[in-house]
């Protein structure tokens, strides 16, 4: 084993030589998703007639979507994704993992972003109400229950770029004109309130840790305490985004800059030195995880795409689950997008340029050694 507290990496380059291919198990053989073509622009219907897991057995499942996939968000049972169908109109769409089925919760306007939290869905979206020249007057917060029901409005808000939810409130990332570009807002009991404004990054992720409110973004990783502060950088990064907690450390994706390839790193929660843990030769694309495992897509520089499955604390490297198609150019071939993982599967969107469309693909998880 690689031992990381000496500062030691892995790579994806050790895998590929002794790597058997993908699993076959997300193949989805049988599972053709019959009278779910997805035809009139809905995701109405897509039920991947032919496959199922009931009584023990895991198949792979692929959801053909209309429309772009924004984001697919997990409590590690469910699969949520938002989807775009054009512009401004998008749907939240519930994946059940164990019949195959594709169920609409709720039809939108443009979503930015969403977050599974006890029995509701939560995403920002913007309002309905519209200026002349069609851009949005501003954003709203809402909700909509696991298996479906009424969506409901919890907050109207300015732009907002990021959202998550835990017990005592919802957190979210706002542009604001006045205390700009960025500032972290929490609502809760005691109504809304500015934690910190005034942030001057582009911002890609937010997640909620043990110390605080992490953002990742453009240049820095760092965090912002629940009860409001200043913003406390945790480490340098380029381009950083996909940020996971796991024990001591957080784990974000760092995009390849003329210093380093892209890879994985992490930094102590409390701070301290940042450690690259993983690199990958050409893009990483989105990095997940659940209890004490993750997923990651890549894209090499040979337009090659792939999805990655291993375990915390990252040392070894992954195990390969499934290749893309090789794309060689953007005429041809697809590219994964976003990752998930729940309890039983591994899930991805992929892109194919040739039909422009999009698949939600799912994995049987390997065991690992």
């Amino acid at each position: 084993m690689l031992g990381l507290s000496c500062g030691a990496r892995s790579s994806l380059d050790e895998v590929s030589a002794n790597t058997s291919g993908p699993n076959q198990g997300g193949s989805n053989e049988g599972g053709s998703n019959e009278g779910g073509s997805n035809e009139g622009g809905s995701n109405e219907g897509g039920s991947n007639e032919g496959g199922s897991n009931e009584g023990g057995s895991c198949v792979g499942f692929s959801f053909d979507i209309a429309g772009g996939v924004l984001d697919l968000s997990t409590d590690g049972k469910k699969l949520i994704a938002g989807v775009s169908l054009a512009l401004n109109i998008g749907q939240i769409l519930e994946a059940d993992l164990e019949s195959g089925t594709l169920t609409v919760l709720a039809e939108t306007e443009q979503i930015y972003d969403l977050f599974v939290f006890g029995d509701h869905v939560y995403w920002a979206q913007a309002l309905e109400d519209r200026s002349s020249d069609g851009s949005s007057d501003g954003h709203s917060i809402r909700r909509v229950p696991l298996g479906g029901g009424p969506n409901e409005l919890v907050l109207e808000t300015g732009a907002v770029a990021q959202v998550a939810v835990e017990a005592d409130g919802i957190y979210f990332l706002e542009q604001s004109l006045t205390e700009g570009p960025f500032r972290v807002m929490r609502s809760g009991p005691d109504g809304v309130q500015v934690l910190v404004a005034g942030l001057d990054f582009n911002w890609r992720e937010m997640i909620l840790g043990a110390r605080g409110v992490l953002l990742a973004g453009a240049s820095s990783v760092g965090v912002v305490d629940r009860a409001g502060g200043p913003f406390v950088e945790l480490a340098p990064a380029s381009e950083s985004r996909a940020l996971v907690e796991y024990g001591e450390h957080d784990y974000f994706l760092d995009e390849a800059s003329p210093e380093a390839e892209a890879g994985i790193s992490r930094v102590p929660i409390m701070g301290g030195l940042r450690e690259r843990v993983l690199e990958v030769e050409g893009l990483e694309l989105d990095f997940a995880a659940y209890e004490d495992h993750y997923v990651l897509g890549s894209a090499d520089a040979d337009g090659g795409s792939a999805v990655w499955f291993g375990s915390f604390p990252i040392g070894e490297p992954p195990t390969l689950v499934a290749q893309a198609q090789v794309i060689g150019s953007n005429e041809a071939g697809a590219r994964v997008s976003s990752v998930a993982l729940t309890e039983s599967f591994i899930v991805w969107s992929e892109f194919a340029y040739a039909t422009d469309s999009m698949t939600i693909r799912t994995a049987c998880r390997p065991e690992l050694p």
